[in-house]
């Protein structure tokens, strides 16, 4: 139990973290956010700092764990881009499997560099917050996972049976 409660908080805080560059020209609701917060959620980043008990210093250390994460992963990201579009031209192209192939072994390599950076910003996060604020953040993430979810099944007409028409729109 205690692993997949840590396993879904690390892969919430490293989502979150790893996305919000994605989100950050979103405005905080709040407006005096900190930075650690600033566009990662539509909770304001006070309510949030409420709702887990962070203290300050918890904030500022976090807040540099999201920061060294997400310029460990920046060069990443970017290579993973440079790599997908170098595959999708080769596919285009009809380029020779092994050309492919090795494209794919850089993508891969990648992949596997983002992953560390995730378990490295899942043990940082553990590290500063108590079992209860994981826990805290855990099913938040979970929440807010499912909202997501939702939101894209519905903006896919909602659900249908594999292979199915989608449903009549009335």
């Amino acid at each position: 139990m205690k692993r997949t409660l840590f396993a879904l908080l690390s892969a919430g805080l490293a989502f979150a973290a790893s996305a919000a560059p994605l989100r950050a020209q979103e405005e905080d609701s709040a407006g005096s956010a900190p930075p650690m917060m600033q566009g990662q959620s539509r909770m304001s980043a006070a309510k949030l700092k409420d709702k887990l008990g962070l203290t300050d210093d918890q904030v500022s250390k976090l807040d540099a764990a999201r920061k060294a994460h997400q310029e460990a992963v920046k060069p990443l990201r970017e290579r993973m881009k440079a790599d997908i579009a170098k595959l999708r031209e080769q596919v285009k192209s009809k380029a020779s499997d092994a050309e492919i192939k090795a494209t794919l072994d850089d993508l891969d390599g990648a992949w596997k560099g983002l992953r560390g950076a995730m378990e490295k910003l899942k043990s940082d996060s553990a590290a500063i917050l108590t079992p209860t604020q994981q826990a805290k953040m855990t099913l938040w993430h979970v929440r807010r996972m499912r909202q997501a979810w939702r939101r894209r099944r519905n903006a896919r007409g909602g659900m249908r049976p594999a292979g199915g028409p989608p449903p009549q729109q009335q």
